[in-house]
């Protein structure tokens, strides 16, 4: 019994942090980590679109689509990997001014990369996606893959070392 206690204890805990988000404990994340971009505050009322995982021949033109006919804009981390595969796709979704994202090269954890590789394989993103080091233009923005943070991905010393800005 006790233990199910505990057990329903940790989930109502989890529940409340992982998913209701408090703003108390937000600005706690915001000051143990403050190389994080959690949130921006704005003056009047914002809402934004960011996709993963892309770009996907099928869904990409369809979100793209969208987006157009209600004149909104759309921030779309890609894979790598899909990028070279798909760079008209690329092509079409900085043409229309949304911005892109590293979403690293292959779709998986990196947990078990190197530094050297992980480091290798978000270049890589960067060149298959048009966003080269040194460029002053585009922002250089990462999105932890599957269910990453800025406190459990090893390489985000890297991140910030090699000018990546790493939204939560």
């Amino acid at each position: 019994m006790f233990l199910l206690i505990i057990g329903a204890l940790i989930v109502a805990i989890w529940f409340v942090v992982f998913w209701i988000q408090p703003l108390a404990i937000l600005s706690i994340f915001e000051r143990l980590t403050p190389n994080v971009i959690y949130r921006v505050r704005v003056e009047l009322p914002l809402v934004a679109l960011s996709f993963d995982d892309g770009p996907h021949p099928t869904f990409t033109p369809q979100v793209l689509d969208i987006l157009q006919a209600h004149h909104a804009k759309a921030t779309f981390f890609l894979i790598g990997e899909r990028a070279l595969l798909c760079p008209e796709l690329v092509a079409r979704i900085k043409a229309a001014g949304h911005e892109v994202g590293n979403h690293y090269y292959k779709d998986g954890s990196t947990f078990a990369h190197s530094d050297t590789e992980f480091l290798s394989y978000l270049q890589k993103t960067e060149k298959a996606i048009g966003v080269h080091e040194g460029t002053k233009a585009v922002p250089r923005t990462w999105r932890y893959r599957l269910a990453q943070t800025a406190e459990t991905c090893p390489s985000t010393r890297l991140q910030i070392r090699f000018g990546f800005c790493v939204p939560e």
